[in-house]
């Protein structure tokens, strides 16, 4: 199945944050939230029930040290964390800084 991360990665490397062993933290080019980014996995996989526990290991860690970031930053009131694979058909997640205000 196509996949316009694998097909097309230069097309992502302007809204790279940073770069991990196993995954990438992206600036979602919609900031309708402030901070709102996707942490996409380094390599193509379909489903995220298939990630390594290596992955699942690193997964965790990266978001933890985005949500932290974001935190010191913006203080969001709270963080949508989505796993949708809607329109990326390539392991990621959504995530969302929400704000009262």
């Amino acid at each position: 199945m196509e996949c316009n991360l694998c097909d097309d990665p230069e097309y992502y490397v302007k809204w790279e944050v940073k770069k991990f062993p196993l995954w990438t933290i992206y600036i979602h080019p919609n900031q309708c939230y402030l901070a709102r980014c996707f942490v996409v996995l380094n390599r193509h996989m379909d489903d995220f029930f298939d990630i390594t526990k290596k992955e699942l290991d690193e997964y965790f860690l990266v978001v933890k040290k985005l949500r932290d970031g974001v935190r010191g930053l913006f203080q969001p009131d709270l963080y949508n964390y989505a796993i949708l694979q809607n329109n990326l058909n390539h392991v990621h997640l959504n995530f969302v800084p929400r704000y009262k205000e």
